[in-house]
């Protein structure tokens, strides 16, 4: 109900506001253009930052997050930083409980975008997702 009253990009901020609070996280929301979408595509985007933000969280053990909103061209884009510990994507570990990564990658490809994920231990963890606008 919050994201289809607020809409994506508040929804977002006020969900950093909560997290900083909550977690003592540095986290900040910066929104370039205007990033409209479909009511559809943005409750899928709302669940990809989600679950990235909750990575962030639960796994990374960041001290500091940013969520990057770029709606410039004919595509948005939500980018995903942490400053948390990373992880190496082909650690056996990571490849048996990737349902989260898995996910976030589906719903995107759902839109018609792509998902990217860049980390590496010790180096923090970037998501970024691009869909086309409509």
């Amino acid at each position: 109900p919050r994201l289809e009253a607020d809409g994506l990009v508040a929804t977002v901020g006020k969900d950093l506001e909560v997290l900083g609070r909550a977690h003592g996280l540095k986290a900040d929301l910066r929104v370039h253009g205007t990033p409209e979408l479909a009511s559809t595509a943005e409750v899928e985007l709302y669940r990809i930052v989600q679950e990235a933000l909750n990575n962030a969280v639960r796994h990374a053990r960041a001290e500091s997050v940013a969520v990057d909103v770029d709606g410039t061209d004919g595509t948005v884009t939500i980018t995903v930083r942490d400053d948390g510990v990373g992880f190496d994507p082909a650690a056996r570990a990571i490849r048996e409980r990737r349902l989260g990564l898995t996910s976030m990658r589906e719903r995107a490809e759902s839109l018609g975008g792509t998902l990217t994920i860049e980390t590496a231990p010790r180096s923090g963890t970037t998501v970024r997702v691009e869909v086309p606008r409509g």
